[in-house]
């Protein structure tokens, strides 16, 4: 009998292990999550300088980032697994110093490790789950991360204020380590399919020229890549937003927290694109997230006219996160999934450098607001994109 059908329930590989061990590593990576813009903008001195080191995280992990294939390529994902999971429990050190120097540090830590993690994640979750039920399986996991980043950055931040800064940083250690021990429980194996070959890896620029020949592949990093900046706005800008209007520093993590809780409605979105297809869900999502970013543009300086706006917008970028991915995973090709998927996922880095980068430029010139019209002006964008969307799926 295989031996992970001897494990209890818990501990064996499934949509659900899997969603719970992820939403344990995720919960630790939350609760800084607000922590670092907020301590961007008040060591650095305004948004344009917090942008930018925001930039320059991005920039170093997407260069990190290539390197992961080779790892996986020379240790068994086993290995890279722990190593991240290590690297994620450092970042709260580097923070909790409080220094202009230590913040780049922990935010690349944890940066690097939740970019490395999902490579890893999504390899392991394409072994042991059938390629038709992704678009169930992937509702699942993010309903229990959802957890993990609605409570996360609230906690993070009443943790800080309300008992100590250390408080804050020493449970966001506990929790990457505490991943690590689920991991090791559950006792997952390496496929023979991705596992260490005997051949040297290739170059990493290879595989972004083959992962750009192929059209399907394109569009759903284009779908991933302006979801993400979304994302980005909400986790970095709504708290700044909220305290350059007045609000509090927990208000600030408060609009994080309200809209990564509508997460809890990926089941939902799971049903309906299951009912009228990935596709127009897609559509629709972009298209209401976008209308509500350009409202907060014309909200500003009301923090909760502002506030209403983030929350409504996160559930349009929820539907995505619940879909959006199903484009790459009934794409990619299994003989090439370590070396796509890694391409795939420089979409993380690709939504904090760029929007950042831009806005930076932008805030030079304009004022705070300018950055939601250049936002939503991406999310129509990706409206009319994703009607190339296969409506099969």
């Amino acid at each position: 009998m295989n031996e992970a059908a001897l494990r209890p329930w818990l501990l064996r590989p499934s949509p659900t292990t899997f969603g719970m061990m992820f939403a344990t590593g995720a919960f630790g990576r939350a609760l800084v999550m607000t922590l670092i813009p907020l301590e961007a903008y008040v060591l650095m001195g305004n948004e344009r300088n917090a942008s930018l080191m925001f930039m320059l995280v991005a920039l170093a992990n997407l260069v990190a980032g290539f390197g992961i294939p080779a790892l996986i390529h020379r240790f068994r994902r086993r290995r890279v697994y722990w190593a991240c999971g290590m690297i994620a429990a450092m970042g709260p050190l580097f923070l909790a110093m409080h220094e202009v120097a230590a913040l780049p540090m922990g935010a690349l830590c944890r940066e690097f490790a939740g970019t490395s993690l999902l490579i890893v994640q999504n390899l392991y979750m394409m072994d042991h789950i059938k390629r038709r039920d992704f678009v169930r399986s992937e509702p699942i996991r993010l309903t229990f991360q959802a957890i993990a980043w609605g409570i996360g950055p609230y906690a993070g931040i009443l943790l800080y204020n309300r008992v100590d800064p250390w408080a804050a940083y020493g449970v966001a250690m506990a929790a990457s380590l505490a991943e690590l021990l689920y991991f090791h429980l559950m006792g997952i194996a390496d496929m023979s399919l991705v596992a260490p070959r005997a051949a040297k890896p290739r170059n990493p620029l290879r595989f972004v020229k083959r992962f750009a020949a192929q059209a399907r592949l394109r569009l759903a990093y284009a779908i991933a890549f302006s979801r993400s900046c979304w994302w980005v706005l909400l986790n970095v800008y709504g708290p700044i937003y909220m305290v350059k209007t007045g609000a509090s520093p927990e208000q600030g993590g408060l609009v994080v927290t309200c809209g990564n809780l509508m997460l809890f409605s990926t089941i939902g979105m799971g049903w309906i694109a299951r009912r009228i297809g990935a596709r127009r869900v897609i559509m629709g999502a972009f298209f209401l997230s976008a209308c509500t970013t350009l409202a907060t543009a014309f909200a500003y300086p009301s923090p909760w006219a502002g506030f209403g706006f983030f929350v409504i917008g996160g559930l349009g970028a929820v539907a995505l996160d619940a879909v959006g991915g199903v484009p790459f995973l009934r794409a990619v090709r299994a003989r090439e999934r370590p070396e796509m998927t890694m391409v795939y996922v420089t979409f993380i880095q690709a939504s904090q450098l760029l929007p950042t980068a831009a806005f930076a430029i932008l805030l030079t010139f304009f004022d705070f607001p300018v950055i939601f019209v250049a936002t939503s002006a991406l999310l129509f964008w990706a409206v009319w994109i994703s009607r190339h969307v296969p409506r099969s799926m």
